[in-house]
């Protein structure tokens, strides 16, 4: 009889992928633990539960082998998490197997070893499930698919009668190749049989990748070691699938084999009734005689496999008692911060010098100026660093932010906001409060959660002072019409510029009051009008009043009569505020549309996540859902920048 004798196929992209991810989930030391709690032996006999069933919680089926006498299964007890439940009787799952015959015809082999084996597998096939199709692959220094998957023993012993040993031993080749076979029949039972007279020494692929394989492929694996096998490494691999090992010399391997027959032919199915309030993850436990076996599901899936069914290890709570409450994180987490605190102190002191007593009495009047005025004086120091290690602090962030140029913006910033605070102190506290925020997000909720906060609150704190700054313009461009017509008045009634400015200083409300009277004060310590009328426009960066103070520097140069020309700016300024008003009620329309079809699709997703979670799941737990999601939301950001471009008049 002929044969094909090839190199081991590569497995495919995805089928890499998954048993690389698999193989790095259930490691060798995992994979050993699991295998005995899946498959219990006595002495009457071995279960081996293959897979559960909780789809339906009304009639949750588990799957299982048993390797003693059939009519011992009707004494079959089970467990849910350690309590006993009600079950039906067990029954034929009817589910055909799909056996792949692994053997090593490698030196290791050679004499009694591989005469064993062929009698063995004679006996096999003569006795296999009436309803099972075999696989026969040889492995050695080459890999063979001696047959493929087939009804007909009398290839099957043709192929077992020619076996011959010699070479180097490629097991995991062996395995690669055997369970590529099992995707040819994927609505089958999978069982494969291997035969190892020896370690690996000569394969491409890894006992990693072929541990992630068996397991994608949930196949059970009954493992005969013989010789010089790699024990430790086959039980590994019977912890990947499910199954059994059995080590053993050459005259055992016949034994072995039938009982691997045994336990692939008693297969049974037991269906029982979980409840109406499930939990979500339990362990199942079957006992029959002396022998007992346990396995983890997840409700509402199907598992099968070893790696998938191994129960869980129950974590024991370890160290201090007090620290696994709630309370005790939080001081956890409180000591945690004041020991970060102490330590930067401690650097800071090395790293800093003790102001002198002359500093310390002239530092008072090297503060810059209080928008609140004179007045202001009298309301004490508006200092949020009192203490000498704050102040030091403060210190090494201003130099730092003058030295990396934003310093004169937040200073911009704070004063448009009119908030009486140092930059220097602004920025460090700023700083402290999202590093705060990020390191308790980050302790209680992970570092993802962490690196969200730390992002929002790092952006809330320029939004919010310019949106302080943004409103308090616009109080300032309402009264300015009103302040130009005062100033007008005053003029006709005979006051100079500067007595006319001191003048409706005294009468406006905030925010022109202040900025007058700043100017006042700045015009008093010398400061020529003109430039502090320059000054307060550069400062508040509005337009109008930059082309007001421009048509005062004018007249002031060229001459005329100044009330007549701040009348006519007042007009001018109160028709464009009109028509600005104008404009919005026009526009209001299109800025509704804009705002509810920006919230509409966040919403709806909302609702669709409560009402059917799973469904809009996909967006989120599949590649082409997420490159979906992505351009919806880029898509959905440009469509709400372009509405409001269309909506946005410049007057």
């Amino acid at each position: 009889m002929a044969t094909t004798t090839r190199r081991p196929r590569r497995p495919r992209r995805h089928r890499t992928i998954a048993a690389l991810l698999a193989a790095a989930l259930f490691g060798v030391v995992a994979i050993g633990s699991s295998a005995a709690a899946q498959t219990g032996s006595g002495e009457d006999g071995t279960i081996h539960i293959r897979g559960v069933d909780s789809r339906d919680p009304d009639a949750t089926s588990v799957t299982f082998s048993w390797t003693g006498d059939p009519a011992a299964v009707d004494g079959l007890t089970m467990t849910e998490d350690g309590e006993e439940v009600e079950h039906e009787a067990p029954t034929d799952p009817q589910v055909a197997p799909a056996i792949v015959l692994a053997v090593d015809i490698s030196a290791t082999m050679e004499g009694t070893p591989l005469v064993e084996t062929k009698e063995a597998l004679t006996s096999f096939v003569a006795d296999r499930p009436e309803n099972s199709q075999v696989a026969l692959v040889t492995f050695a220094t080459e890999t063979d698919i001696a047959v493929d998957f087939t009804n007909d023993d009398a290839r099957l012993l043709a192929a077992i009668e020619d076996l011959t040993g010699g070479g180097q031993t490629a097991l995991w080749n062996g395995v690669a190749t055997a369970t590529d076979l099992f995707a040819r029949v994927p609505d089958a039972q999978h069982d494969l049989i291997l035969i190892s007279g020896g370690p690996d020494t000569g394969s491409e692929n890894t006992a990693a990748r072929a541990r992630g394989e068996v397991a994608e492929e949930r196949a059970s694996v009954y493992a005969i070691g013989t010789g010089q096998a790699d024990e430790g490494a086959l039980q590994a691999l019977v912890g990947a699938g499910g199954g059994t090992y059995t080590g053993t010399d050459a005259s055992g391997i016949p034994a072995a084999v039938g009982e691997a027959n045994v336990a692939i032919s008693q297969q049974f199915e037991v269906v029982y009734p979980r409840g109406d309030d499930p939990s979500n993850v339990a362990t199942v436990g079957l006992e029959i005689g002396d022998a007992s076996a346990q396995a983890t599901f997840i409700d509402g899936g199907v598992l099968a496999g070893g790696s998938r069914l191994a129960p869980r290890p129950v974590a024991e709570p370890t160290g201090f008692a007090p620290l696994q409450t709630e309370p005790g994180k939080l001081m956890a987490i409180l000591a945690t911060l004041l020991a970060v605190s102490l330590g930067v102190y401690a650097l800071v002191s090395a790293l800093s010098k003790d102001p002198s007593g002359l500093q310390t009495v002239l530092s008072p009047y090297g503060e810059g100026y209080s928008p609140g005025g004179a007045a202001d004086d009298d309301e004490g120091d508006s200092s949020l660093a009192t203490s000498a290690l704050l102040q030091r602090a403060v210190d090494m962030t201003e130099s730092f932010a003058e030295k990396q140029g934003f310093l004169s913006k937040a200073e911009g910033m704070l004063e448009r906001a009119n908030l009486p605070l140092r930059a220097a102190e602004a920025i460090f506290f700023y700083a402290a409060l999202v590093l705060v925020a990020f390191l308790l997000a980050t302790v209680l909720k992970g570092i993802l959660i962490g690196l969200i906060v730390g992002v929002l609150c790092a952006l809330l704190g320029p939004a919010i002072v310019n949106y302080i700054a943004k409103r308090r313009r616009k109080q300032f461009m309402n009264q300015l019409p009103d302040m130009l017509t005062l100033l007008s008045g005053t003029l006709r009634a005979g006051y100079s510029l500067m007595q006319g400015v001191e003048a409706v200083a005294q009468e406006v409300e905030e925010p022109m009051g202040m900025e007058l009277r700043r100017i006042c004060t700045e015009a008093r310590l010398g400061r020529p009008l003109e430039e502090a009328l320059d000054g307060a426009a550069e400062r508040l960066e509005i337009d109008d009043f930059t082309w007001a103070v421009m048509a005062i520097r004018i007249q002031r140069e060229v001459g005329g009569n100044l009330a007549e020309l701040l009348m006519t700016v007042a007009d001018t300024m109160t028709q464009r505020e009109r028509l600005r008003r104008d404009v919005a009620a026009l526009t209001a329309e299109g800025k509704i549309s804009a705002i509810v079809l920006g919230i509409l699709p966040p919403a709806l997703a909302a609702v669709m996540w409560v009402v059917n979670p799973e469904y809009i799941g996909q967006l989120f737990n599949t590649t082409i859902g997420n490159i979906m999601l992505g351009f919806a939301v880029l898509l959905a950001l440009f469509g709400f920048w372009w509405m409001k471009k269309c909506i946005e008049i410049d007057i």
